[in-house]
């Protein structure tokens, strides 16, 4: 765990990672991401609209920090369906910070969210995805997966995602997201994220949970007496919100810098950060293997001018295939 004193604001640009932390004699512990490189190579694969983006950055950008916790082996996948426009968004993180997603759109989906546009700049939720489910799946590399569905319910995706948490799981969170497209001096534009995560914690055997951390330094700048204004999920979620989305998406603004700005009456501790990457995860190897499966009748129908080509919904490469890229299975 490390931690430092005092705001870090220069040249360094604090991108692509996850900053866990705890506040201090509370059992109210939190997350805060920030993507930049990751986020828009994610989203610049694909030619949807600028409001798919948001929509599907919104979703990257919690999968983050749900799944900074992750053993080895496992996976977390956020799935949005539903019967707008945007017809289904499917987001999964693994363990170690590789992210990958897609959005797939209903037909004449791309019309309809032009013209959502031109109406509104800042569309909700139900604008965007209409009525549908949020199914959450949580795989731990061992064991059955296990999965949480609810209606999706919110005016944002953040808030669709803090609605399964109270009613799936009985857990108060809170989110704070700021997902932008902007657009540098060169004249390239550029996605970018951030987002702080609030989370409620029970209390273990009467003590805060903070009893679980090692030896380290919290961020103070006087000493703390017990009061529940400073320590109350409240008070704290109230803080959480005044953050703006310059200080979200600032690159140069270290994550612990704003949390310090946030939390420094009471104090926070802060973990080390991690990583944050771009993770397919496909491969011409395991195409050609599921293709070699198939069986040769199933390979020909699938074949165009002789050759077989498979494009992968979350990185969009294109792989292609002849004869003798493949041998059939035997049946």
């Amino acid at each position: 765990m490390t931690s430092a004193s005092s705001p870090d604001i220069g040249l360094v640009r604090h991108e692509d990672v996850v900053q866990p932390f705890m506040l201090h004699k509370s059992s109210v512990r939190g997350r805060m991401v920030r993507l930049s490189p990751v986020i828009d190579t994610i989203l610049s694969r694909h030619n949807h609209p600028a409001l798919v983006g948001k929509l599907l950055g919104e979703m990257l950008t919690l999968a983050a920090m749900l799944s900074s916790n992750l053993p080895e082996g496992g996976i977390l996948t956020l799935q949005a369906k539903g019967n707008g426009p945007i017809r289904f968004i499917v987001v999964d993180a693994v363990h170690g910070g590789g992210l990958r997603g897609y959005a797939d759109l209903a037909e004449g989906g791309h019309d309809a969210l032009e013209a959502l546009a031109i109406q509104n700049a800042d569309p909700d939720l139900p604008e965007l995805m209409g009525q549908g489910y949020l199914a959450m799946t949580l795989d731990l590399g061992f064991g059955d997966p296990y999965q949480g569905i609810v209606p999706l319910e919110g005016h944002s995706m953040a808030e669709a995602v803090q609605h399964y948490f109270t009613q799936s799981q009985q857990i108060d969170v809170l989110f704070n997201l700021a997902v932008h497209r902007r657009t540098a001096k060169d004249g390239r534009t550029h996605w970018a994220s951030g987002g702080i995560m609030l989370e409620r914690m029970p209390d273990e055997g009467g003590k805060p949970i903070e009893q679980d951390l090692n030896a380290g330094r919290v961020l103070r700048t006087k000493p703390v007496q017990p009061d529940e204004t400073l320590h109350g999920w409240d008070y704290n979620a109230l803080l959480v919100e005044t953050a703006t989305e310059d200080e979200l998406l600032d690159p140069h603004l270290a994550p612990s810098a704003l949390l310090y700005r946030l939390f420094n009456e009471a104090g926070v501790w802060v973990h080390d950060t991690k990583p944050v990457s771009v993770d397919c995860r496909c491969s011409r190897e395991k195409i050609a293997s599921i293709l070699s499966n198939m069986g040769a009748e199933a390979i020909e129908d699938m074949k165009q001018d002789g050759i077989i080509r498979v494009t992968c919904q979350f990185c969009n490469h294109e792989e292609r295939f002849e004869d003798a890229d493949l041998r059939p299975a035997a049946h």
